[in-house]
């Protein structure tokens, strides 16, 4: 047998190799970006912190019970390209949901929404308490003066 034939002999079985080798981390991908996620009891919470990364998002997600392999995740995302576009929030599951349906949420903003009451006739000021003490409600005019948070919103009255 000459070197030419053993040459092409040993390349398609390299190519041939590599191209099991894809397919098997194609279908390895496909068949967790589809597998329903076992959540430990729902509703299950979680939360990104404002400028996450995917991994500390992946990590959160974990910590709460709601993601296995976050290496995939991590993986499948930047495939898809949407890894730079998790969002920040508070975000719920109420029933089962696959790995790319969790990452369609966080990409999309998909969070749970928080209420609020404030009684009619409530001052300024116990409004801003009210604000200040809601769990789920994170704002920029905590610890501000009423003055000043006047004059940022460019107020001229007392």
């Amino acid at each position: 047998m000459s070197l030419g034939r053993r040459t092409n002999r040993v390349l398609r079985a390299l190519l041939g190799a590599a191209a099991v080798a894809a397919a098997l981390f194609a279908s390895t991908l496909v068949w967790y970006a589809t597998a329903e996620l076992p959540a430990a009891a729902l509703p299950l919470q979680f939360s990104i912190k404002p400028g996450s990364s995917l991994r500390g998002a992946t990590q959160e997600m974990e910590r709460a019970g709601a993601l296995r392999r976050p290496e995939l995740f991590v993986l499948m995302a930047r495939l898809l390209g949407v890894a730079r576009n998790v969002k920040a929030g508070n975000y719920e599951l109420v029933e089962p949901v696959t790995p790319y349906r969790l990452l369609q949420k966080i990409v999309a903003g998909d969070v749970t929404q928080a209420a609020i009451k404030f009684v009619e006739g409530s001052t300024f000021r116990q409004m801003r308490a009210t604000l200040d003490e809601h769990p789920d409600l994170a704002h920029t005019t905590r610890g501000l003066a009423d003055e000043e948070i006047l004059q940022r919103l460019g107020i001229q009255e007392p």
